[in-house]
């Protein structure tokens, strides 16, 4: 599994992620771009209200925030990720990016942030054509290495080709010791 170094079929850049020594180098704070503008700590701290009004802000504003998030998450390899930058999703949550793998498009894993639709972060298996949506997890904070491991378990699956609808299927009949 990988971080995400770089944007990926977007026009979002994503940075390493990195602590700032203080709040006064934070973007947005009167410091320098390449420090991320929101922590895991400050993600975990906003409320649904909060993370509506970033997506108000500005394009600008949402990006950094959809970047801070995804530089949180580790991807399996051969997968890709693309983020809503301006609304291509239906502009539904303020952060939502579709996890895939390159050889296997059909399966879809999203990351929805908080917003006006849903109080909690949520992780959803789908299909492309929306006939497949599965719930895998929703929190009341963004859990980095779980969301690791739930597209650990959906990457697992797609290499042997199933289809979204298998997935949800031999996800349901899990059984966890």
């Amino acid at each position: 599994m990988r971080r995400i170094p770089r944007p990926v079929r977007a026009a979002l850049t994503l940075t390493p992620r990195h602590t700032p020594p203080d709040d006064a180098d934070r973007p947005g704070r009167g410091g320098h771009k390449e420090n991320p503008m929101y922590s895991l700590t400050d993600l975990n701290n906003f409320s649904a209200c909060d993370f509506e009004a970033i997506r108000e802000s500005g394009e600008v504003t949402r990006q950094s925030l959809t970047s801070d998030v995804l530089a949180t998450i580790m991807i399996p390899e051969g997968w890709t990720v693309i983020p809503e930058c301006r609304g291509e999703f239906g502009g539904l949550f303020p952060v939502q990016c579709r996890f895939s793998p390159v050889d296997n498009p059909a399966v879809v894993v999203c990351l929805c942030s908080p917003g006006e639709l849903s109080g909690t972060w949520l992780l959803l298996l789908a299909s492309p054509d929306g006939s497949v949506l599965r719930p895998l997890m929703s929190g009341e904070q963004l859990e980095p290495l779980l969301t690791a491991q739930w597209l650990a378990r959906v990457a697992s699956l797609c290499r042997f080709g199933c289809t979204p609808r298998t997935v949800a299927s031999l996800l349901d009949e899990e059984v966890v010791a």
